[in-house]
Protein backbone atom coordinates (compact mmCIF):
# COMPACT_ATOMS: atom_id res chain seq x y z
CA UNK A 1 0.00 0.00 0.00
CA UNK A 2 2.55 2.46 1.07
CA UNK A 3 4.12 1.50 -2.59
CA UNK A 4 1.27 2.21 -4.08
CA UNK A 5 1.11 5.43 -2.78
CA UNK A 6 4.31 6.70 -3.16
CA UNK A 7 3.82 5.40 -6.97
CA UNK A 8 0.65 7.75 -7.00
CA UNK A 9 3.01 10.90 -5.60
CA UNK A 10 6.07 9.72 -7.25
CA UNK A 11 5.53 9.13 -10.76
CA UNK A 12 3.99 12.75 -11.84
CA UNK A 13 7.65 13.98 -10.27
CA UNK A 14 9.20 11.43 -12.56
CA UNK A 15 7.73 12.23 -15.43
CA UNK A 16 8.28 15.64 -14.97
CA UNK A 17 12.41 15.18 -14.28
CA UNK A 18 12.12 13.22 -17.99
CA UNK A 19 10.34 16.18 -19.02
CA UNK A 20 12.32 18.85 -17.95
CA UNK A 21 15.50 16.31 -19.58
CA UNK A 22 14.09 16.20 -22.86
CA UNK A 23 13.15 20.06 -23.10
CA UNK A 24 16.72 20.97 -21.82
CA UNK A 25 17.82 18.63 -24.71
CA UNK A 26 15.64 20.11 -27.43
CA UNK A 27 16.60 23.52 -26.65
CA UNK A 28 20.01 22.49 -26.79
CA UNK A 29 19.66 20.74 -30.06
CA UNK A 30 17.70 23.49 -31.27
CA UNK A 31 20.30 26.70 -30.29
CA UNK A 32 23.07 24.31 -31.74
CA UNK A 33 20.91 24.30 -34.96
CA UNK A 34 20.47 28.05 -34.72
CA UNK A 35 24.19 28.93 -34.10
CA UNK A 36 24.96 26.84 -37.33
CA UNK A 37 22.43 28.67 -39.56
CA UNK A 38 23.23 31.96 -38.43
CA UNK A 39 26.59 31.31 -39.26
CA UNK A 40 25.89 29.93 -42.55
CA UNK A 41 23.78 33.09 -43.18
CA UNK A 42 26.62 35.72 -41.57
CA UNK A 43 28.66 33.86 -44.44
CA UNK A 44 27.08 34.38 -47.59
CA UNK A 45 27.31 38.30 -49.32
CA UNK A 46 23.65 38.65 -49.42
CA UNK A 47 22.17 42.02 -48.09
CA UNK A 48 18.53 41.46 -48.89
CA UNK A 49 15.69 40.53 -46.09
CA UNK A 50 14.23 37.63 -48.40
CA UNK A 51 17.56 35.98 -49.39
CA UNK A 52 19.24 36.07 -45.84
CA UNK A 53 15.60 34.49 -44.17
CA UNK A 54 15.40 32.05 -46.83
CA UNK A 55 19.08 31.32 -46.23
CA UNK A 56 19.05 31.01 -42.39
CA UNK A 57 15.79 28.72 -42.83
CA UNK A 58 17.30 26.61 -45.10
CA UNK A 59 20.00 25.96 -42.84
CA UNK A 60 18.06 25.11 -39.99
CA UNK A 61 16.12 22.59 -41.45
CA UNK A 62 19.40 21.08 -42.56
CA UNK A 63 20.38 21.28 -39.07
CA UNK A 64 17.22 19.30 -37.30
CA UNK A 65 15.90 15.78 -37.40
CA UNK A 66 12.93 15.41 -39.00
CA UNK A 67 11.11 15.53 -36.25
CA UNK A 68 12.51 18.62 -34.68
CA UNK A 69 11.62 20.20 -38.09
CA UNK A 70 7.72 19.71 -37.62
CA UNK A 71 7.93 21.03 -34.48
CA UNK A 72 8.88 24.44 -35.63
CA UNK A 73 6.47 27.21 -34.91
CA UNK A 74 8.78 30.31 -36.39
CA UNK A 75 11.78 31.20 -37.32
CA UNK A 76 13.27 34.58 -38.03
CA UNK A 77 16.83 35.58 -39.71
CA UNK A 78 17.50 39.38 -40.08
CA UNK A 79 20.71 41.42 -40.89
CA UNK A 80 21.01 44.79 -38.55
CA UNK A 81 24.61 46.54 -39.53
CA UNK A 82 26.90 43.71 -39.91
CA UNK A 83 25.11 41.68 -37.57
CA UNK A 84 22.96 38.04 -38.25
CA UNK A 85 20.01 38.09 -35.70
CA UNK A 86 18.06 35.06 -35.65
CA UNK A 87 15.85 33.07 -33.70
CA UNK A 88 13.34 30.19 -33.56
CA UNK A 89 10.33 29.41 -32.32
CA UNK A 90 9.29 24.73 -31.22
CA UNK A 91 6.52 23.48 -29.55
CA UNK A 92 8.35 21.15 -27.02
CA UNK A 93 7.81 17.07 -27.17
CA UNK A 94 6.34 16.10 -23.57
CA UNK A 95 5.92 13.07 -22.18
CA UNK A 96 3.71 14.64 -19.33
CA UNK A 97 1.40 16.99 -21.57
CA UNK A 98 -1.77 15.84 -20.26
CA UNK A 99 -0.50 16.80 -16.24
CA UNK A 100 0.29 20.86 -17.27
CA UNK A 101 0.70 22.85 -20.24
CA UNK A 102 3.84 23.40 -22.08
CA UNK A 103 4.78 26.80 -23.58
CA UNK A 104 6.70 26.98 -27.13
CA UNK A 105 10.52 26.92 -26.58
CA UNK A 106 12.27 30.50 -28.17
CA UNK A 107 15.61 30.65 -28.37
CA UNK A 108 17.83 33.23 -30.29
CA UNK A 109 21.62 34.48 -31.47
CA UNK A 110 23.59 36.72 -32.76
CA UNK A 111 26.06 36.20 -35.17
CA UNK A 112 29.13 39.27 -36.46
CA UNK A 113 29.37 38.46 -39.51
CA UNK A 114 33.51 38.59 -39.95
CA UNK A 115 34.37 40.76 -43.08
CA UNK A 116 36.82 43.19 -44.31
CA UNK A 117 36.91 45.61 -46.86
CA UNK A 118 37.78 44.91 -50.41
CA UNK A 119 39.86 46.20 -53.13
CA UNK A 120 39.61 44.54 -56.43
CA UNK A 121 41.46 45.79 -59.69
CA UNK A 122 40.11 44.15 -62.84
CA UNK A 123 42.72 43.89 -65.56
CA UNK A 124 41.13 43.00 -69.05
CA UNK A 125 42.56 42.38 -72.48
CA UNK A 126 40.77 44.19 -75.12
CA UNK A 127 43.23 43.40 -78.02
CA UNK A 128 42.28 42.95 -81.12
CA UNK A 129 42.03 38.94 -80.71
CA UNK A 130 39.17 39.63 -78.45
CA UNK A 131 37.15 41.05 -81.13
CA UNK A 132 34.80 37.67 -81.22
CA UNK A 133 34.90 37.25 -77.73
CA UNK A 134 33.58 40.93 -76.39
CA UNK A 135 30.49 39.89 -75.34
CA UNK A 136 30.71 37.26 -73.46
CA UNK A 137 33.93 39.26 -71.80
CA UNK A 138 31.35 42.18 -70.85
CA UNK A 139 28.85 39.51 -69.53
CA UNK A 140 32.21 38.04 -67.32
CA UNK A 141 32.97 41.47 -65.92
CA UNK A 142 29.40 42.49 -65.31
CA UNK A 143 28.57 39.92 -63.22
CA UNK A 144 31.87 40.21 -61.31
CA UNK A 145 30.86 43.65 -60.79
CA UNK A 146 27.47 42.91 -59.08
CA UNK A 147 29.31 40.21 -56.91
CA UNK A 148 32.11 42.48 -55.82
CA UNK A 149 30.41 45.79 -55.46
CA UNK A 150 27.97 45.49 -52.11
CA UNK A 151 24.67 47.81 -52.14
CA UNK A 152 25.51 48.68 -48.67
CA UNK A 153 28.93 50.01 -48.67
CA UNK A 154 28.86 49.96 -44.18
CA UNK A 155 30.39 48.98 -42.09
CA UNK A 156 32.78 47.69 -44.09
CA UNK A 157 32.99 48.61 -48.35
CA UNK A 158 34.07 46.83 -51.64
CA UNK A 159 35.20 48.82 -54.20
CA UNK A 160 36.07 48.13 -57.97
CA UNK A 161 38.53 49.31 -60.40
CA UNK A 162 39.05 48.88 -64.49
CA UNK A 163 41.81 48.51 -66.21
CA UNK A 164 41.28 48.00 -70.15
CA UNK A 165 44.63 47.39 -71.89
CA UNK A 166 46.15 46.87 -75.42
CA UNK A 167 49.34 48.03 -76.72
CA UNK A 168 48.81 50.12 -73.60
CA UNK A 169 46.72 51.82 -70.88
CA UNK A 170 44.50 54.97 -71.61
CA UNK A 171 44.82 56.85 -68.04
CA UNK A 172 42.91 59.94 -69.45
CA UNK A 173 44.21 63.24 -70.54
CA UNK A 174 43.42 64.80 -67.08
CA UNK A 175 45.78 62.23 -65.06
CA UNK A 176 48.99 62.68 -68.22
CA UNK A 177 50.92 65.72 -66.50
CA UNK A 178 51.22 63.73 -62.94
CA UNK A 179 51.85 60.78 -64.22
CA UNK A 180 54.09 61.18 -67.53
CA UNK A 181 54.95 64.56 -67.06
CA UNK A 182 54.16 67.88 -68.92
CA UNK A 183 55.06 68.21 -72.58
CA UNK A 184 56.91 71.89 -73.46
CA UNK A 185 54.76 74.02 -74.65
CA UNK A 186 54.52 74.96 -78.36
CA UNK A 187 56.62 78.09 -79.20
CA UNK A 188 54.29 80.46 -81.64
CA UNK A 189 55.46 81.62 -85.31
CA UNK A 190 54.79 85.33 -85.74
CA UNK A 191 55.61 84.88 -90.01
CA UNK A 192 57.19 82.75 -92.10
CA UNK A 193 60.14 84.20 -94.84
CA UNK A 194 61.66 81.87 -97.82
CA UNK A 195 65.29 81.97 -98.89
CA UNK A 196 67.61 80.50 -100.93
CA UNK A 197 71.76 79.56 -101.28
CA UNK A 198 73.29 77.12 -103.30
CA UNK A 199 70.31 75.27 -105.02
CA UNK A 200 68.79 75.17 -101.51
CA UNK A 201 65.48 76.27 -99.89
CA UNK A 202 65.82 77.98 -96.13
CA UNK A 203 62.69 78.82 -94.07
CA UNK A 204 63.00 81.35 -91.25
CA UNK A 205 60.11 81.59 -88.82
CA UNK A 206 59.96 84.76 -86.55
CA UNK A 207 58.95 83.48 -82.99
CA UNK A 208 59.81 85.41 -79.80
CA UNK A 209 62.27 83.93 -76.85
CA UNK A 210 61.95 80.53 -78.72
CA UNK A 211 65.10 78.83 -77.36
CA UNK A 212 66.01 76.08 -79.73
CA UNK A 213 69.50 75.62 -80.73
CA UNK A 214 71.24 75.25 -83.97
CA UNK A 215 71.14 71.38 -84.98
CA UNK A 216 67.59 70.95 -83.31
CA UNK A 217 64.75 69.44 -85.22
CA UNK A 218 61.41 71.30 -85.49
CA UNK A 219 58.03 70.71 -86.09
CA UNK A 220 55.82 73.21 -87.78
CA UNK A 221 51.97 73.16 -87.80
CA UNK A 222 49.38 75.46 -88.32
CA UNK A 223 51.42 77.88 -90.46
CA UNK A 224 49.29 80.29 -93.46
CA UNK A 225 49.71 80.63 -97.00
CA UNK A 226 53.38 78.66 -96.79
CA UNK A 227 51.21 75.86 -96.20
CA UNK A 228 53.76 73.09 -97.44
CA UNK A 229 55.81 73.61 -94.55
CA UNK A 230 53.13 72.12 -92.02
CA UNK A 231 53.16 69.04 -90.36
CA UNK A 232 56.92 67.98 -90.54
CA UNK A 233 59.99 67.81 -88.99
CA UNK A 234 63.25 70.74 -90.02
CA UNK A 235 66.87 71.41 -88.57
CA UNK A 236 67.70 74.50 -87.63
CA UNK A 237 70.66 75.91 -89.27
CA UNK A 238 71.27 79.08 -87.44
CA UNK A 239 69.47 81.36 -85.12
CA UNK A 240 68.38 84.07 -82.80
CA UNK A 241 67.29 85.30 -79.81
CA UNK A 242 63.98 85.56 -81.39
CA UNK A 243 64.14 83.64 -84.87
CA UNK A 244 65.32 80.59 -86.32
CA UNK A 245 66.37 79.41 -89.86
CA UNK A 246 65.61 75.63 -91.50
CA UNK A 247 67.23 73.67 -94.02
CA UNK A 248 63.64 73.00 -96.25
CA UNK A 249 65.59 71.13 -99.04
CA UNK A 250 66.07 71.44 -103.14
CA UNK A 251 61.84 71.98 -103.72
CA UNK A 252 60.65 75.40 -103.33
CA UNK A 253 57.95 75.35 -100.31
CA UNK A 254 55.73 77.50 -102.41
CA UNK A 255 54.74 81.35 -101.40
CA UNK A 256 57.53 83.41 -100.39
CA UNK A 257 56.00 84.02 -96.90
CA UNK A 258 53.46 83.00 -94.39
CA UNK A 259 51.63 83.93 -90.90
CA UNK A 260 51.13 81.66 -87.88
CA UNK A 261 51.76 78.57 -86.46
CA UNK A 262 53.60 76.89 -83.86
CA UNK A 263 57.00 75.16 -83.44
CA UNK A 264 57.66 71.91 -81.34
CA UNK A 265 60.66 70.36 -80.06
CA UNK A 266 60.97 66.77 -81.61
CA UNK A 267 62.81 65.07 -78.88
CA UNK A 268 61.32 62.30 -76.27
CA UNK A 269 59.34 63.55 -74.28
CA UNK A 270 57.72 66.50 -76.61
CA UNK A 271 54.84 66.41 -78.40
CA UNK A 272 56.54 65.44 -81.75
CA UNK A 273 59.30 62.81 -81.45
CA UNK A 274 61.46 62.24 -84.55
CA UNK A 275 63.12 58.88 -84.94
CA UNK A 276 64.68 56.10 -87.06
CA UNK A 277 62.47 53.78 -87.63
CA UNK A 278 63.22 49.68 -87.60
CA UNK A 279 63.01 50.04 -91.40
CA UNK A 280 65.60 52.94 -91.29
CA UNK A 281 62.93 55.58 -92.66
CA UNK A 282 63.35 58.40 -90.43
CA UNK A 283 59.87 59.71 -89.07
CA UNK A 284 58.31 61.61 -86.28
CA UNK A 285 55.19 60.58 -83.88
CA UNK A 286 52.97 62.65 -81.76
CA UNK A 287 52.48 61.74 -78.20
CA UNK A 288 49.20 60.29 -77.25
CA UNK A 289 47.44 62.97 -75.00
CA UNK A 290 45.65 59.85 -73.09
CA UNK A 291 47.68 56.44 -72.80
CA UNK A 292 50.72 55.50 -71.00
CA UNK A 293 53.30 53.37 -71.58
CA UNK A 294 55.86 51.37 -68.99
CA UNK A 295 57.92 52.76 -66.90
CA UNK A 296 61.56 52.93 -67.23
CA UNK A 297 64.86 52.82 -64.64
CA UNK A 298 65.10 52.05 -61.19
CA UNK A 299 61.45 51.65 -60.38
CA UNK A 300 60.31 50.08 -63.29
CA UNK A 301 59.25 47.18 -61.16
CA UNK A 302 57.74 48.72 -58.13
CA UNK A 303 55.00 50.70 -57.18
CA UNK A 304 56.85 54.15 -56.41
CA UNK A 305 54.68 56.79 -56.55
CA UNK A 306 54.87 59.09 -59.95
CA UNK A 307 55.79 61.99 -58.30
CA UNK A 308 59.06 60.40 -58.07
CA UNK A 309 58.91 58.40 -61.11
CA UNK A 310 56.87 58.72 -64.21
CA UNK A 311 55.65 56.26 -66.10
CA UNK A 312 56.52 56.64 -69.95
CA UNK A 313 55.12 58.66 -73.34
CA UNK A 314 53.21 56.83 -75.97
CA UNK A 315 54.39 57.73 -79.49
CA UNK A 316 52.20 56.26 -82.14
CA UNK A 317 50.46 57.19 -85.24
CA UNK A 318 46.75 55.44 -85.78
CA UNK A 319 47.93 52.06 -86.42
CA UNK A 320 48.20 50.65 -83.09
CA UNK A 321 46.68 53.31 -81.34
CA UNK A 322 45.86 53.32 -77.19
CA UNK A 323 42.59 52.17 -76.22
CA UNK A 324 39.57 54.35 -76.51
CA UNK A 325 38.24 53.35 -73.13
CA UNK A 326 40.15 55.02 -69.96
CA UNK A 327 40.90 53.31 -66.75
CA UNK A 328 38.71 53.84 -63.69
CA UNK A 329 40.07 54.23 -60.38
CA UNK A 330 38.53 52.14 -57.21
CA UNK A 331 34.73 53.22 -57.00
CA UNK A 332 31.68 51.80 -55.40
CA UNK A 333 29.52 53.23 -58.31
CA UNK A 334 28.02 50.17 -60.20
CA UNK A 335 26.20 52.20 -62.88
CA UNK A 336 29.41 53.68 -63.71
CA UNK A 337 31.47 50.62 -63.82
CA UNK A 338 29.00 48.92 -65.83
CA UNK A 339 29.01 51.84 -68.15
CA UNK A 340 32.91 51.34 -68.47
CA UNK A 341 32.54 47.89 -69.11
CA UNK A 342 29.81 47.98 -71.64
CA UNK A 343 31.65 50.83 -73.74
CA UNK A 344 34.79 48.57 -74.45
CA UNK A 345 35.85 48.06 -77.83
CA UNK A 346 38.46 45.57 -79.18
CA UNK A 347 42.24 46.79 -81.12
CA UNK A 348 45.64 46.82 -80.69
CA UNK A 349 48.13 44.65 -79.65
CA UNK A 350 48.74 43.36 -76.74
CA UNK A 351 51.44 45.08 -74.02
CA UNK A 352 50.19 42.95 -70.84
CA UNK A 353 52.90 44.53 -68.43
CA UNK A 354 51.50 47.75 -68.77
CA UNK A 355 48.32 46.35 -68.04
CA UNK A 356 49.15 44.49 -64.98
CA UNK A 357 51.05 47.55 -63.48
CA UNK A 358 48.26 49.54 -63.22
CA UNK A 359 46.48 46.88 -62.29
CA UNK A 360 49.13 47.35 -59.27
CA UNK A 361 48.87 50.87 -59.70
CA UNK A 362 45.13 51.17 -58.87
CA UNK A 363 45.20 49.47 -55.28
CA UNK A 364 48.88 51.04 -54.18
CA UNK A 365 48.30 53.79 -51.27
CA UNK A 366 51.56 55.32 -53.47
CA UNK A 367 49.17 56.25 -56.41
CA UNK A 368 46.52 57.45 -54.27
CA UNK A 369 47.13 60.94 -54.34
CA UNK A 370 46.36 61.15 -58.28
CA UNK A 371 42.97 60.37 -57.97
CA UNK A 372 40.30 63.64 -57.71
CA UNK A 373 37.88 61.90 -55.65
CA UNK A 374 39.18 60.82 -52.56
CA UNK A 375 36.37 57.96 -52.27
CA UNK A 376 39.10 56.18 -55.14
CA UNK A 377 42.06 56.52 -52.75
CA UNK A 378 43.37 52.67 -51.39
CA UNK A 379 43.97 52.15 -48.30
CA UNK A 380 47.57 51.93 -47.17
CA UNK A 381 49.18 48.11 -47.34
CA UNK A 382 48.68 46.67 -43.68
CA UNK A 383 45.37 48.30 -42.68
CA UNK A 384 43.06 45.96 -40.52
CA UNK A 385 40.16 44.00 -42.36
CA UNK A 386 41.60 44.62 -45.91
CA UNK A 387 42.04 42.78 -48.74
CA UNK A 388 43.86 44.55 -52.03
CA UNK A 389 43.26 41.89 -55.35
CA UNK A 390 44.44 42.23 -59.06
CA UNK A 391 42.59 40.08 -61.40
CA UNK A 392 44.85 39.76 -64.94
CA UNK A 393 42.46 38.46 -67.86
CA UNK A 394 44.40 37.83 -71.21
CA UNK A 395 43.82 35.94 -74.88
CA UNK A 396 47.16 35.66 -75.79
CA UNK A 397 51.00 36.17 -75.79
CA UNK A 398 52.74 39.39 -74.30
CA UNK A 399 53.86 40.75 -77.13
CA UNK A 400 54.50 44.32 -76.95
CA UNK A 401 57.30 46.21 -75.36
CA UNK A 402 58.73 50.36 -75.78
CA UNK A 403 61.81 52.30 -76.51
CA UNK A 404 61.32 55.49 -76.08
CA UNK A 405 58.06 55.55 -76.16
CA UNK A 406 57.78 53.95 -79.39
CA UNK A 407 56.98 49.87 -79.75
CA UNK A 408 60.81 47.97 -79.72
CA UNK A 409 62.12 46.30 -82.69
CA UNK A 410 62.24 43.43 -80.02
CA UNK A 411 58.63 43.47 -79.64
CA UNK A 412 56.91 40.05 -80.66
CA UNK A 413 55.18 38.95 -83.51
CA UNK A 414 51.44 41.24 -83.65
CA UNK A 415 52.76 43.81 -82.36
CA UNK A 416 52.92 45.79 -85.49
CA UNK A 417 55.39 46.12 -88.75
CA UNK A 418 58.35 47.55 -88.90
CA UNK A 419 57.32 51.27 -89.92
CA UNK A 420 55.37 50.88 -86.60
CA UNK A 421 58.54 50.25 -85.06
CA UNK A 422 61.66 51.95 -83.39
CA UNK A 423 65.32 50.90 -84.31
CA UNK A 424 66.09 50.04 -80.83
CA UNK A 425 65.29 47.12 -78.34
CA UNK A 426 63.16 47.46 -75.27
CA UNK A 427 64.08 49.83 -72.87
CA UNK A 428 63.61 47.13 -70.19
CA UNK A 429 63.09 43.67 -71.20
CA UNK A 430 60.17 41.99 -73.47
CA UNK A 431 56.72 41.99 -72.29
CA UNK A 432 57.06 38.74 -70.77
CA UNK A 433 60.05 39.46 -68.55
CA UNK A 434 58.50 42.77 -67.54
CA UNK A 435 55.04 41.27 -66.43
CA UNK A 436 57.16 38.41 -64.30
CA UNK A 437 58.92 40.95 -62.34
CA UNK A 438 56.11 42.97 -61.58
CA UNK A 439 54.15 40.01 -59.78
CA UNK A 440 57.50 39.10 -58.10
CA UNK A 441 57.36 42.00 -57.05
CA UNK A 442 53.89 42.49 -56.04
CA UNK A 443 53.57 39.65 -54.79
CA UNK A 444 56.79 40.32 -52.46
CA UNK A 445 56.42 40.42 -48.07
CA UNK A 446 54.52 43.60 -46.87
CA UNK A 447 51.89 44.01 -50.11
CA UNK A 448 49.41 41.62 -49.19
CA UNK A 449 47.90 41.54 -52.42
CA UNK A 450 46.14 38.49 -53.96
CA UNK A 451 46.86 37.50 -57.59
CA UNK A 452 44.13 36.08 -59.53
CA UNK A 453 44.92 35.01 -63.40
CA UNK A 454 42.86 34.22 -65.94
CA UNK A 455 44.38 32.62 -69.43
CA UNK A 456 41.01 32.83 -71.81
CA UNK A 457 41.81 30.49 -74.61
CA UNK A 458 45.29 29.70 -73.58
CA UNK A 459 46.56 26.42 -73.48
CA UNK A 460 47.91 24.67 -70.69
CA UNK A 461 51.09 23.98 -70.03
CA UNK A 462 52.00 26.79 -73.01
CA UNK A 463 55.06 29.95 -72.24
CA UNK A 464 52.33 32.30 -71.84
CA UNK A 465 50.01 29.55 -69.09
CA UNK A 466 53.39 29.31 -67.19
CA UNK A 467 53.76 32.73 -67.08
CA UNK A 468 50.02 32.63 -65.86
CA UNK A 469 50.61 30.68 -62.77
CA UNK A 470 53.87 31.88 -61.82
CA UNK A 471 51.79 35.16 -61.26
CA UNK A 472 48.73 33.72 -59.70
CA UNK A 473 48.88 34.13 -55.99
CA UNK A 474 49.03 30.04 -56.03
CA UNK A 475 47.74 27.24 -57.95
CA UNK A 476 44.15 27.72 -56.41
CA UNK A 477 43.53 31.97 -57.92
CA UNK A 478 44.64 30.57 -61.96
CA UNK A 479 42.13 29.66 -65.02
CA UNK A 480 42.31 28.68 -67.98
CA UNK A 481 38.82 29.45 -69.71
CA UNK A 482 38.33 27.95 -72.93
CA UNK A 483 35.04 29.50 -74.17
CA UNK A 484 33.09 32.44 -73.65
CA UNK A 485 30.55 30.59 -71.41
CA UNK A 486 33.77 29.00 -69.23
CA UNK A 487 35.47 32.92 -69.20
CA UNK A 488 31.95 33.82 -67.34
CA UNK A 489 32.02 30.57 -65.09
CA UNK A 490 36.01 31.65 -64.36
CA UNK A 491 34.69 35.39 -63.11
CA UNK A 492 31.97 34.19 -60.87
CA UNK A 493 34.12 31.32 -59.25
CA UNK A 494 36.76 33.80 -58.40
CA UNK A 495 33.74 36.46 -57.43
CA UNK A 496 32.47 34.09 -55.24
CA UNK A 497 36.02 33.06 -53.91
CA UNK A 498 36.70 36.46 -53.18
CA UNK A 499 33.14 37.68 -51.21
CA UNK A 500 34.33 33.98 -49.20
CA UNK A 501 37.97 35.65 -48.17
CA UNK A 502 36.33 38.71 -47.21
CA UNK A 503 33.74 37.30 -45.02
CA UNK A 504 36.46 34.67 -43.04
CA UNK A 505 39.30 37.53 -43.16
Amino acid sequence: MFFAVALVLLAPLVLGVIDIYMSTAQRARLQDALDASALYAARNNATDADTIQALGERALNANLSTADQGRIVSSSFVLSGSTIQASAVVRPDSVASDLWTHGNMTVSTNVVRASSNLEVALVLDITGSMSNDMTALKAAANDLINMIVQDVQTPYYTKLAIVPYSNSVNIGSTYMTNVRGAVPAAKTITSASRSSSGGNYYVTFNSTAHGFAVNDYVYITGVTNMTNVNNKAFQITSKTANAFTVLYGTSNPGTSSGTGGQATCTTYGCSYYRFTRNDNQVDVFSASTACVTERTGSDRYTDTAPSTSKVAFKYSKTLNDCPSTSAVPLSTDKTALHTVVNSLTDGGSTAGHIGLAWGWYMVSPNFGYLWSNANSRPAAYGTEHLLKVVILMTDGDFNTAYCNGVVAKNSGTGSGSNSNKINCNANNAVSTTQATSLCTNMKATGKDIIIYTVGFRITAGSAQANLLSGCATDSTHEYLPASGQDLQDAFRAIGQDINSLRLAH
